[in-house]
């Protein structure tokens, strides 16, 4: 299960909170559905790595936030 937490983060970003590992396919694809990017591409980058990927959830430790780039 996935939920938004922040629908924009800047002009092209936003954060997914999700349990499990999701795919980027299913990450990018429950973002496209549930919070359309409004640009022709959609949401396209999920971050796996560096400080902004993904972080522990602060409410329930097993689920992680994903930061989306559109």
């Amino acid at each position: 299960m996935m939920t938004i937490v922040h629908p924009f983060v800047g002009l092209c970003g936003m954060i997914v909170c999700s349990d499990g590992t999701p795919t980027d396919e299913e990450i990018l694809s429950f973002c496209n559905t549930n919070n359309p990017s409004g640009t022709h591409n959609g949401w396209g980058e999920v971050v796996r790595e560096g400080e902004d990927a993904p972080i522990v959830c602060d409410t329930n430790a097993e689920r992680r936030h994903y930061l989306v780039y559109c």
